[in-house]
């Protein structure tokens, strides 16, 4: 499985020390600084081209009026549908820890962890929540908003 752990530990890093307000001029500002490209710009959301190094370098973010929700990317590659659970469940698995291995020293101990399938593990930062959400079939790092 294709996963950038240098990526998400940059942008991990980045959003801990970035100064989070919650509206969606962050997502701006935050944007610029990460080199991410717009792709899509709405009244509810935004899509960007990241710069992380997996098959979809996209990031979404949903919002609802000046203030952002999340802002959600891939990284790691999405697996196939054909990939037989069993073995992209490993796959995760093994991309998971890895990732967790990488963020800690930069983040610290996790605030909130959820075991299980569809793991997630949080660190609470100044103004944003910095979370690693296990899925059926990729990982995703999700800065979410503390304020929505």
């Amino acid at each position: 499985m294709q996963v950038d752990v240098d990526g998400a530990v940059r942008i991990a890093r980045l959003a801990k020390q970035f100064e989070w307000t919650g509206y969606v001029d962050d997502v701006t500002r935050f944007t610029e600084v990460a080199g991410w490209v717009s792709e899509w710009s709405g009244e509810n959301g935004m899509t960007f081209q990241t710069n992380l190094e997996v098959v979809r370098p996209e990031a979404r973010v949903f919002m609802r009026k000046r203030v952002f929700s999340d802002i959600t990317m891939y990284v790691t590659e999405i697996l196939d549908q054909s990939v037989p659970w069993v073995d992209s469940r490993e796959s995760i698995v093994d991309s998971y820890a890895e990732l967790v291995f990488a963020l800690e020293p930069v983040l610290g101990a996790p605030t909130r962890t959820e075991p299980g399938v569809d793991a997630v593990m949080a660190w609470d930062a100044s103004g944003i929540s910095i979370c690693l959400r296990s899925l059926s079939r990729s990982i995703v790092l999700e800065l979410a908003n503390p304020k929505f």
